[in-house]
């Protein structure tokens, strides 16, 4: 009797087709990030005034934007933090942490400068690829 019911009908048809709509709402929204609110982010840093209302709107949806400011004063490479949301921390030392651990596991003896260098390195690349998405802006 409870397998006939009509309830159970609507789950089985109700439920496969939330899954699939939250699934394809996912995927629209990864896509709309991943192009347009990336080069939103950038323009807004480099030209904030030329934002429309439409594409402020579209900035302030977004959640996780801060960002982590990089120096390399008086030959220490600093890293500001102080913005980013507690999971957006938890990620950096995460993948400091794993950087980290890759130069232990090697059976090469490894300096601590190095692992600084690998750091830097990766700054300057960062840096490189904002400004040629700037200059392409």
């Amino acid at each position: 009797q409870l397998v006939k019911h009509w309830l159970v009908d609507l789950l089985l048809v109700a439920l496969p087709l939330g899954v699939h709509a939250w699934f394809w709402a996912f995927a629209a929204w990864s896509l709309f990030r991943n192009t347009v609110m990336k080069h939103l982010a950038l323009k807004a840093d480099i030209w904030p005034e030329r934002l429309t209302r439409l594409q402020q709107f579209c900035l302030w949806l977004e959640r996780r934007k801060h960002k982590a400011s990089w120096s390399y004063d008086g030959g220490h490479l600093r890293i500001d933090t102080s913005q980013l949301s507690s999971r957006e921390q938890r990620y950096l030392f995460v993948a400091l942490r794993d950087t980290l651990s890759r130069f232990m596991e090697s059976k090469n003896e490894v300096h601590l400068g190095l692992v600084a260098e690998t750091v830097r390195e990766a700054l300057r690349d960062c840096r490189a690829a904002r400004r040629s998405k700037a200059a392409r802006l």
